[in-house]
């Protein structure tokens, strides 16, 4: 069994000679139906493999979990038991199984490659957490901050704010309080902070220097 790889699907087991009663005995766990691993996921990159192995149709990271991994600010890192968010081809048909939350609509999005993970572009992982109800208007304005800091355009999010769309309304709230220049989430919390306290709002990224 040490031969194995981190995880395998039933159909993967019964290929390479090994029996349903060799899996249970081995001390694999079942993460997925139809799925065996070592252990259960501890990273999103683990739990992302392990998903992408039981999807049998064309799909990409999206939501949260893309969120997290193009480097945006996101609502709080994945922890082990959090889903992994993914999106599908409308005809296809949702992903039900436990651990994977989907979406449809894969055939209208651009998607990238991340070290060999499909990924929805960045402006469709903000789409996508517009319609998260625990998502606040703070989360949405260090996403929005984070995506023109990683090079994101605000006309793109102006343009998704103008759909009518689910979220479209909460986006354009969030764009009130953007702003172009913020290097980090802490960055964008002080600047609400100092706002909501009725302070002047603080100029970002000011170069200071001597006579020199």
């Amino acid at each position: 069994m040490d031969e194995l790889p981190r995880h395998l699907t039933s159909a993967e087991a019964r290929r390479s000679g090994v029996t349903r009663a060799t899996l249970t005995a081995s001390g694999l766990v079942r993460t997925h139906h139809g799925l065996w691993a070592a252990d259960l996921p501890t990273t999103l990159d683990e739990a992302i493999a392990q998903a992408g192995a039981v999807i049998r149709r064309p799909w990409a990271v999206c939501g949260w979990s893309a969120v997290e991994l193009l480097g945006l600010p996101d609502r709080r890192p994945w922890q082990p038991g959090d889903p992994v968010h993914v999106c599908v081809p409308t005809a296809a048909g949702r992903v039900r199984r436990e651990g994977i939350v989907s979406r449809k609509g894969l055939e209208r999005r651009r998607v990238v490659d991340v070290s060999g993970i499909p990924l929805v572009a960045g402006i469709w992982a903000v789409a996508d957490v517009l319609t998260d109800p625990l998502a606040t208007h703070e989360d949405l304005v260090r996403l929005c901050d984070g995506y023109l800091h990683l090079g994101g355009t605000a006309g793109s999010l102006v343009a998704l704010a103008s759909l009518g769309r689910r979220g479209a309304s909460r986006l354009r709230g969030a764009l009130r309080d953007t702003r172009h220049g913020a290097e980090s989430p802490r960055e964008t919390d002080l600047r609400l902070l100092l706002a909501q306290a009725g302070l002047p709002e603080p100029e970002q990224q000011v170069r200071l220097v001597d006579a020199d």
